[in-house]
């Protein structure tokens, strides 16, 4: 283990101690008084943004942030949760309703599955393997190299029969029971602060944000969290729209009610190994070996950014996005688009995978390519567009009947080469 991520480790264990649990009366305008002092703190209404409130983040900004700055952070979520944004999208999920909330444009992925989503856990192995992890630098952290032991994972496969359900409820795969602490809102709110990239992700409440009822977690040591981790992914097309675009992935953890995850949980037999709770607990995240005894978890509630540390420094991390990147540029490549990975701008993201793909020639209406018009009665090929040159078609019938989708697009790309061939003369 490097003596940066040690560090880091020590430094979080031992904070745990001054983590203050939540006060009974959450205050909107101001936090409590600090002991021995006359001065109370005071924050503006609405409070001011989350990357505002922790701001500059650089080599010596440590893992030990002011008082006033989580006190801060805390105040801002005690507003967000009783905000009647925030209370309109719980009582949606109380009524049957999916609602998006934190979600940013290009997001293929829901942050919120609603009340009735029900789940079995599945067993998905894990090869071993070694990653790169790219850290954040300018946290001051160097990247390493990590050796994946090989093992599996427990995901949550939901039974839903709806279509594109399993797109918009995929990625979610257990790291084990938590608590939320107060200096884990700073922790988090740091990991997802908004970056240079390309790519910009939806910030730490959606860490918070139960994804069966939409409650945001507060912090309480006294309460346990059921922590997973999502899959996000974002794409970002190109000005046409149709050539190509990028593709980027993230993992984030998710902190579910645990009375929502064992409601929708549909156990195997109680002797079942991993597909019933607790025995679940026993193969959640490989860092918990150190806290074991035997097959017993000696602390099996910890901090969740130090859950979420874990499973980074497992290696478990790296080697689960290298398996899911591999699989969609092999799905991106197989449909007939030209996929690879981006280690610059992944860098750019701050080491979450992205993935460029040129789209294959086919029918902007049907699918179709020039292998399936070779293999048809009377042959023939694709033609572009007239308008743009930007999409194809297999025919007029195919033209006339996309003409009504495409004529705002085809409009745009025209204006924007009529705008660049005026500047260029």
């Amino acid at each position: 283990q490097d003596k940066p991520t040690a560090a880091k480790l020590d430094i979080i264990t031992s904070y745990f101690s001054s983590c203050n649990p939540v006060p009974a009366n959450r205050n909107m305008s101001s936090s409590k008084k600090n002991k021995g002092s006359k001065k109370q703190a005071s924050f503006s209404v609405p409070p001011r943004a989350n990357d505002e409130i922790i701001g500059r983040i650089g080599p010596n900004t440590g893992y030990r942030p002011a008082k006033r700055v989580v006190d801060e952070l805390e105040h801002a979520l005690n507003y967000e949760i009783n905000s009647d944004a925030h209370r309109e999208v719980v009582e949606k999920v109380k009524g049957g309703e999916v609602p998006r909330t934190y979600e940013v444009p290009g997001m293929t992925t829901d942050l919120v599955y609603g009340r009735d989503s029900r789940f079995e856990l599945q067993n998905f192995p894990i090869p071993a393997c070694t990653v790169q992890v790219l850290t954040d630098n300018e946290m001051g952290e160097t990247d390493t190299k990590k050796k994946w032991t090989g093992g599996r994972a427990i995901m949550l496969s939901f039974l839903d029969g709806k279509a594109g359900s399993s797109m918009k409820k995929m990625g979610l795969f257990l790291l084990g029971e938590c608590m939320l602490t107060r200096k884990d809102l700073w922790d988090y709110a740091v990991q997802l602060r908004r970056g240079n990239g390309q790519f910009v992700w939806p910030g730490y409440f959606a860490v918070l944000l139960c994804p069966f009822c939409a409650n945001l977690a507060f912090p309480d040591e006294s309460k346990t969290w059921i922590m997973a981790v999502q899959i996000l992914r974002q794409e970002v097309d190109y000005m046409d729209g149709i050539s190509g675009g990028g593709m980027s992935q993230r993992l984030i953890p998710r902190l579910c009610c645990k009375d929502c995850f064992l409601e929708n949980l549909q156990p195997y037999e109680d002797d079942h190994p991993w597909g019933s709770y607790p025995n679940m607990l026993r193969y959640s995240v490989p860092g918990h070996e150190k806290l074991k005894r035997g097959n017993r978890l000696e602390d099996p509630c910890i901090s969740a950014y130090l859950l979420s540390v874990l499973f980074e420094n497992s290696g478990m991390s790296g080697a689960f996005s290298r398996l899911q990147f591999e699989a969609l540029t092999k799905n991106l490549t197989a449909r007939g688009d030209k996929a690879r990975l981006s280690k610059s701008k992944t860098k750019e993201n701050r080491g979450q995978g992205v993935i460029f793909f040129k789209a294959g020639k086919k029918c902007a209406n049907c699918g179709k390519n020039n292998d399936d018009l070779k293999d048809s009665p009377g042959g023939g090929e694709l033609s572009t567009c007239g308008g743009c040159s930007t999409v194809s078609y297999c025919g007029r019938d195919c033209q006339r009947q996309n003409w009504p989708i495409h004529k705002s697009l085809c409009k745009q790309i025209r204006e924007k080469k009529k705008k660049e061939a005026t500047a260029s003369a």
